[in-house]
Formats: C-alpha cells, structure tokens, sequence
C-alpha cells in the first residue's frame, strides 16, 4: 500500500506569532506528518509475507488469468516457425525478397550450392554433385546430384535448372536482376531495354529459332521465350539448341551438367548461388499454373508456392500469407 500523498504549503499560522515561532510549529507538524507515514510505511512492510524460494522453474510459479498458448503443434510432423512478426511478401522464389521470406523458401526449395555449417565463406554442393571454376573463376561447372525429384515426381536434371535460372532473370522481378546483375545480367541492356535477359539469350533464341531478328529484338526474343519458357519440353530439338548455345550465361553442357559463364571473374561467385534466388523449380508446376512471361510475376506460384526438393512442403496457405503450413 502507497502512503497517501501529503502537502505541506498550506498551514496556517497563528495571528500574532512572531515568524519563528511559525516556523516551529510548522516543523513540529512536519515531524508528525514523518512519523505518521514512517508507521504506515513500516506497517505495509511488515503485512508482505515472506518470500517463498523454490526449485522449480519460474514459468510455473506464474500465475495469470490468460490461457496459455501452446507453441507446438498437434502434429510433429507440421513446421511451425513463431519468430517470424510478418508474413512473407510472396511465396515463389523469383519473387520473394524479404528476409522474412527465407523461413520458407529455405525449407521447401534447395540450391546448387548451401554453405557449410562451419564456414560462412565454403560453399559445398546441395542439388549438385560436385562443381568446379575455370578461367579464373569467370567459369562455372556444376554436376548435377542424379536421383533428385521434386515433390511431384519431377526430376532435377540440368534442363531444369537451365529452366529455373532463366525464369529467375526473365521475369525482371527485383530479387533476380537485383542479385545476378553484373555477373550474368548486362547492366546496360537492362537498364535501356528493360528486359531481364541473361547475357547472351538473345543470341541463343535467334541461333535456336534461326531467326537473327531475335538477336537484335529483345521485343521479338521475349515472345520466343515466353513460349518456350511456358510450354517447356526439355526433348524438343528448339530448346535443345537453346540451352546448348555455348555464347550465352547459363548453358547445358549435358544431361546432368550445367555451366555458368560470368561477365567478370568473381571468386565469391558460389555465396551468391546459396541464396533463394539460385533455388531450382519445377516446371511443369509452373507452366501449368501460370507459365513464364517476361517481367511479369506469376500470381499462382507467389500466392501458393509450389513443390520443391527440400525437407518440407507446403500443405496450406491463409489469406495474405498469414498463416503457411508446412509438412
């Protein structure tokens, strides 16, 4: 218990005393009022039982009238993450790029490459094999891991992650060109094209169509591409070229090997690679909900997410992303 507040400005003084004599009288009430709260002070001390010391935990010696909220799920095999104050701006690894995003993308979608656990510096293959530089790091090759399927059956070959890359740059969202630019994105085309083209596609579209407009007209070679990139068959001869082309950023060498060619020698090249923007995807999931078109987001795979190859999946998604749960 508080003592209750207590002025002293207002006593009143006896008409004729002289001021010490007021004085006096005000410091003898001034002393009163000390020991009145001294003893209400001293009272309210004494009512407070002693404190109780206890072994167990100090959680269950709280007591509140909220009801305790459980923090996991009813099923183990259910991910829940309860760290996260926000939700993620999207689902599909082209175009998420909030950190409140990798939660997600980093246990349903893998990359090439993922960090080792004791350096944050060495690269170790996760969906490759094994890989290697060449040129003075401006060259990159990548085994691709035989056996690996998406969560649809889908398997993870070099065409699929030639297809993955492409759609990265391609849609000229800001987490693909934002990463990749300068390294397997011209700088200048972007910036007075608009178009998100890997270096050397264009050339590639116009050696596979054998059409060289497309070389010049990245209008023309977007067309090709959305096409291509939305009706994708690793078999057919077109796309076969295209991927084959050696002149161009991202190149399939063969059925389970995949190159990266650089503008710039870059020895930090595989750090870049671990990140969500480097994540492989399925296509036939993609073509069949929405497909590829250029600097354009697909509203499916963003608002739903698709399969992946990692240790999860996802099982539902709450309006605006509130709520994803993982199996």
């Amino acid at each position: 218990m508080q003592p209750s507040h207590v002025t002293l400005t207002d006593v009143p003084r006896t008409s004729g005393r002289s001021g010490l004599s007021g004085l006096k009288l005000a410091s003898s009430i001034l002393v009163v009022v000390i020991i009145v709260v001294a003893a209400v002070v001293l009272a309210e001390y004494t009512r407070r039982p002693s404190p109780t010391v206890s072994t167990s935990s100090a959680r269950s010696q709280q007591t509140s009238s909220s009801k305790a909220v459980p923090l996991s799920p009813p099923n183990s095999s259910v991910l829940v993450d309860d760290s996260q104050t926000s939700p993620p701006d999207g689902l599909d690894p082209a175009f998420g790029f909030f950190s409140q995003d990798e939660g997600v993308f980093y246990d349903v979608y893998q990359e090439l490459l993922v960090f080792n656990s004791s350096s944050v510096t060495q690269m170790v293959p996760e969906l490759a094999s094994s890989y290697s530089e060449f040129n003075n790091y401006m060259n990159y090759t990548f085994n691709i891991r035989p056996g690996v399927t998406f969560t649809t059956g889908y398997p993870v070959t070099a065409s699929t992650v030639w297809f993955s890359f492409v759609r990265e740059l391609f849609m000229g969202q800001d987490v693909g060109w934002g990463n990749y630019i300068g390294l397997t994105l011209n700088a200048s085309q972007f910036f007075s094209t608009g178009y998100a083209f890997p270096w050397g596609l264009a050339g590639a579209v116009a050696y596979a169509t054998a059409n060289p407009a497309a070389g010049k007209n990245l209008t023309l070679a977007a067309k090709y591409l959305d096409n291509i990139l939305s009706n994708w068959n690793p078999s057919n001869s077109t796309i076969e070229k295209l991927m084959a082309y050696p002149h161009q950023a991202y190149v399939v060498t063969g059925p389970m090997t995949f190159q990266i060619n650089l503008l710039v020698h870059y020895s930090y090249f595989p750090t870049v690679l671990q990140g969500w923007w480097g994540a492989v995807v399925d296509p036939a999931f993609v073509d069949a909900h929405g497909g590829v078109q250029a600097n354009t987001a697909n509203s499916y795979f963003d608002n739903n997410g698709g399969p992946g190859t990692g240790p999860y999946e996802i099982k539902s998604v709450s309006p605006a992303l509130s709520t994803i749960v993982l199996v």
